[in-house]
C-alpha cells in the first residue's frame, strides 16, 4: 500500500485519513518550481503519494522534463528545489551550445 502525504510549508506529513488526503490534494496546489528554456519545459511538483523510498525517506517530490519526457523523484523539498535547478541550469547551458 502506498503511503499519502500532505505538505504543510515545505514538510510532507504523513496523512491516514484517505477523504482528509483528497480534499488537501484537490484544493491544494502541488507545483513548487516551474521554467521554461525556449521549447523545454521543467515542472517540480509535490506528488503526495510515496513512490518508494530512498535512504529510509518517501519519495514525494517529481521533477518533469517536456518535450524530452526525463523524470527525477526526489524525497525531500529542497532536493526537489536542488535538482529542479540542476535541470534549469543543464537546459540553459545546452541551449547557449546550440
Amino acid at each position: 500500500m502506498s503511503h499519502r502525504y500532505i505538505l504543510k510549508d515545505t514538510q510532507p506529513q504523513l496523512c491516514e485519513d484517505l477523504e482528509k488526503w483528497a480534499m488537501w490534494y484537490g484544493s491544494s496546489s502541488h507545483q513548487i518550481a516551474s521554467d521554461r528554456i525556449g521549447n523545454i519545459s521543467v515542472s517540480t511538483a509535490f506528488i503526495g503519494i510515496a513512490m518508494g523510498e530512498v535512504d529510509g525517506l518517501p519519495i514525494l517530490f517529481e521533477t518533469l522534463v517536456s518535450p524530452s519526457g526525463e523524470v527525477q523523484r526526489h524525497a525531500t523539498y529542497q532536493q526537489a528545489l536542488q535538482g529542479h535547478a540542476r535541470i534549469v541550469e543543464d537546459a540553459s547551458g545546452s541551449r547557449l551550445e546550440n
